[in-house]
């Protein structure tokens, strides 16, 4: 066993192992890139697919990570809320979150919204993007700091699985932000699947 888990023979052999049993991730700590990109604006950032990142490795990951289906857990084992992923990056210049469907209610919180818009350096980052949003998102207060957003790219790409209200909400902020004329704020991109691509 101990061969297996120092000398996996793939990646997704050693997925397996520590989706199994964090023991082997602690025995051999290689976090598997399920894509890594360079890009101008942002250099080298790598994707991880669908990893639970426990303890200290989450607050190693460097600041340039997709987090593609990523779940980072504390040291006792619960889920890492959104706004505490972006509190322990205070240099990153670009964050996107594809969220797991399995721990995406543990991630998003009613308040992860009201807490995530009062970090300092949430406002310095170049880009933001968030997919697979779920419906506790709290897109009016989001909106409200969109409005007052100069800096961020923001990009919002919802699911089709929402309550007639929220996707009436939804449609209401996209139409308001494109029926307003003189915008002094940042042009975000919101797209869902059941609505057209107005960008």
């Amino acid at each position: 066993m101990y061969y297996i888990t120092m000398n996996p023979k793939t990646p997704k052999v050693h997925q397996k192992l520590i989706k199994t049993c964090k023991h082997f991730f602690i025995k051999n700590p290689i976090l598997v890139v399920f894509e890594l990109c360079f890009d101008d604006e942002n250099g080298w950032h790598a994707m991880f697919n669908g990893q639970y990142i426990s303890g200290e490795e989450h607050r190693r990951i460097v600041f340039k990570n997709v987090l593609n289906e990523a779940t980072l857990l504390n040291d006792d084992d619960s889920i890492v809320p959104l706004e505490k992923v972006i509190e322990v990056l205070p240099n990153a210049k670009s964050f996107h979150y594809v969220f797991d469907v399995e721990t995406v209610m543990e991630v998003v919180t009613p308040d992860t919204v009201k807490k995530l818009v009062k970090i300092p350096h949430f406002s310095k980052l170049n880009r933001f993007t968030l997919e697979l949003i779920p419906e506790n998102f709290d897109i009016q207060t989001f909106y409200e700091y969109i409005k007052g957003n100069k800096k961020t790219k923001i990009c919002l790409l919802f699911d089709n699985e929402y309550s007639d209200d929220y996707l009436v909400l939804l449609q209401t902020i996209v139409y308001e932000i494109h029926a307003t004329e003189n915008r002094d704020y940042e042009f975000p991109h919101i797209n869902m699947r059941t609505m057209e691509d107005e960008d």
